[in-house]
């Protein structure tokens, strides 16, 4: 008796389900890069940002601060690549999403700008981690292009009602990521760790599954 092998979709959905974990999400991306900007001159998870701090770097020829902000990216990129191949060999999300909110954790004990690095890694970690939520593909870390997915599902005359539910859910990441973000700010005030804060938001993503952080996903 042969066992048929699981479709595509199946095999390639994540089962973080629910909208909310990706609110969650968000504001723990936002208040990462709020904390970073602040305490250590560099976003966490919006590379662009970094990009663009790299290129003033390269313009005032300062070359320590470009060799950082390179760093940055280089291990951002490490995160998604670390995830992608954790998830195609069979380790839950859940895991992995467990393994970026260590990295938060432990990256407080750092010294000089290097926290900021480690918190990088773990936002790649989670982006890769954790973009299916029901019939939504969402970035958690980066929200230029669910921005421009909100836009036209909330403009195109020819949308139905999940089109125009899924921009109402994209509106409401990107005020998540604001909130988060605020948080963040306040945090640097509020206490020395501000991103052990942080960290400590990811258990309640986890509790909000339904299972799936023990599932193990394929990803082909």
């Amino acid at each position: 008796m042969s066992t048929a092998e699981p479709s595509p979709s199946d095999s390639e959905k994540l089962a973080v389900n629910r909208p909310v974990q990706a609110w969650l999400l968000a504001a723990i991306a936002g208040s990462a890069d709020a904390i970073c900007l602040l305490l250590y001159d560099a976003f966490a998870g919006q590379m662009t940002g970094n990009t663009v701090l790299l290129a003033l770097d390269l313009f005032k020829t300062d070359w320590w601060s470009a060799a950082y902000h390179l760093a940055l990216i280089g291990l951002f990129v490490l995160g998604l690549v670390g995830a992608s191949a954790a998830l195609r060999n069979a380790v839950s999300p859940g895991m992995v999403l467990i393994a970026s909110a260590m990295l938060v954790a432990t990256a407080v004990q750092l010294p000089m700008r290097a926290p900021a690095l480690v918190v990088a890694a773990a936002m790649g970690l989670q982006n890769a981690a954790a973009r299916r939520f029901g019939s939504l593909t969402l970035n958690t870390v980066f929200i230029t292009g669910d921005l421009q997915a909100m836009a036209s599902a909330l403009t195109d005359e020819d949308a139905g009602p999940p089109a125009r539910m899924a921009g109402r859910a994209l509106a409401v990441l990107w005020a998540s990521y604001l909130a988060g973000a605020v948080c963040g700010a306040l945090l640097t005030r509020a206490t020395s760790y501000p991103l052990l804060a942080t960290a400590a938001a990811m258990p309640l993503v986890l509790l909000l599954g339904t299972g799936w952080w023990r599932q193990r996903v394929r990803v082909r």
